[in-house]
């Protein structure tokens, strides 16, 4: 039986403990690691399972695959310290390694320590066809286009303190991949190196 940790008790992670089941009896949910407000309080409620806050604890109990369904934060203070334990780690907010220092640290941490590093793909539609056309030689560009709630964006570096209109749409950023990582971590979960 495979064992599964989750790190985060938001949105992303209920859905994922609300489908885990669908896996069948072959993979067991061990551990949620997560902090204290609302979200842990409403997840715990909701699913019956203990959120650890404290990290160190959630890391000597969790399974053999550590899935990150937090944040590019959560990424950057969780990976290396799960990698060093042996434990595979599942990163969904890949803009965390979107510095090649960063993303140097964590791949040297994985090959030291014979953990390995799984960078999901999922939650963007086409981009296992944008991965093939990156081979290619054609000339090409990408762009993407997300809505999202202004309260959700409150706070972002990339606003630079502007207020968005809580009633009428408009364009809160328009850059690069690499510009919106920095300006929108939170809400930033992919970075595609296509250029």
């Amino acid at each position: 039986m495979g064992t599964v940790s989750l790190i985060g008790c938001g949105a992303l992670a209920s859905i994922f403990v609300q489908n885990f089941g669908k896996l069948g009896n072959e993979w067991k949910l061990v551990s949620v690691y997560g902090r204290e407000g609302k979200s842990k309080s409403a997840f715990e409620e909701r699913f019956g399972l203990k959120v650890k806050t404290d990290f160190e604890d959630f890391l000597a109990c969790s399974g053999e695959y550590v899935v990150e369904l937090a944040g590019a934060g959560a990424v950057k203070e969780t990976c290396i310290p799960v990698l060093k334990n042996g434990k595979n780690y599942v990163c969904i907010s890949i803009g965390a390694l979107a510095d090649s220092h960063s993303l140097e640290q964590v791949k040297a941490e994985a090959e030291l320590s014979g953990a390995a590093l799984y960078v999901a793909n999922g939650a963007i539609g086409g981009l296992d066809f944008l991965q093939t056309l990156s081979f290619s030689d054609y000339p090409y560009s990408v762009s993407i286009e997300t809505c999202k709630n202004p309260k959700g964006l409150e706070g972002s570096p990339g606003l630079h303190g502007k207020l968005l209109s809580k009633t009428e749409r408009e364009i809160a950023f328009d850059g690069t991949a690499q510009e919106a990582i920095k300006g929108f971590l939170k809400n930033v979960m992919l970075l595609l190196l296509l250029n």
